[in-house]
């Protein structure tokens, strides 16, 4: 759990990596994930997450980035249960009610320590899991917060964040707040979710090989594949800053964020 190291090598499409990730905190776990539509249990999941920093190399094209030349941080995190991801297994009649999903998830590197934040919300806004640490550096345990609150604004034509803001509220009442400022987008897509061809925990076989490449910005930000992205942020905590990234996934509408329909971006 303290090193992992994760090699490309795939010179016909232009691709070759050799990265190590060499964690600068314990793993912490959420809590668990859990959602169900009348008696039928649509989520039980729980998610370990930790912080640390990459070196290594990158080369796309025969363009080589090297990420031994500066602090590269980011997080790594795993969950396993049973989610809305991955190949269906039939249990019996479909679900009558429109999807509705609203994620948010923050984790989030400063000098000497880490912050962590999600929330799912229901259409109503009323809140149905969430999670909020402050992660110091080194083997001393995450410490949990007692509840989280943010701000949001969405961009116009998105539903995406223009500017966001998390408070971290302890077990004593203390707040802390992150500010983020959100830089540019890494659209999930990539690695699976919402992807037609290359969907996230679909059996492709022993061996699958493909490349896809699109332009960015997106033409369309809220064509369902474009949706579900992680926003690289600038943060601030008091006079503390860092980088972090902000996850989000709005699907159907969502009250306090003045979004009605399936689709429909903020105005």
């Amino acid at each position: 759990m303290k090193q992992h190291h994760i090699t490309v090598d795939s010179p016909e499409h232009g691709i070759r990596a050799d990265i190590t990730f060499e964690a600068s905190s314990l793993p912490y776990e959420e809590p668990p994930f859990l959602q169900r539509a009348g008696n039928r249990k649509v989520m039980s999941y729980t998610r370990l997450t930790q912080l640390g920093t990459w070196t290594g190399w990158i080369e796309v094209d025969g363009v080589r980035i090297d990420l031994s030349l500066g602090d590269i941080v980011g997080s790594r995190d795993r969950s396993w249960g049973v989610r809305g991801v991955g190949e269906r297994v039939q249990l019996g009649a479909p679900l009558n009610q429109a999807p509705q999903f609203y994620w948010l998830w923050a984790p989030v590197n400063f000098a000497t320590f880490a912050t962590h934040f999600d929330v799912n919300e229901y259409s109503s806004g009323e809140r149905w899991h969430e999670t909020g640490f402050i992660i110091p550096d080194g083997d001393s345990s995450p410490k949990e917060m007692k509840k989280v609150l943010y701000r949001s604004k969405l961009r116009a034509g998105t539903r995406w964040a223009e500017s966001f803001s998390i408070d971290l509220i302890d077990h004593d009442d203390a707040v802390s707040t992150v500010e983020l400022t959100p830089l540019f987008e890494f659209h999930m897509t990539g690695i699976g979710y919402g992807n037609k061809d290359w969907g996230h925990g679909h059996w492709k076989g022993e061996l699958a090989v493909g490349l896809e490449r699109w332009n960015l910005p997106v033409e369309h930000p809220c064509d369902p594949s474009n949706l579900h992205i992680q926003a690289i942020c600038r943060a601030t905590m008091g006079t503390q800053t860092g980088i972090g990234i902000l996850e989000q996934l709005i699907i159907g509408p969502h009250q306090p964020s003045a979004l009605t329909g399936m689709l429909d971006p903020a105005r």
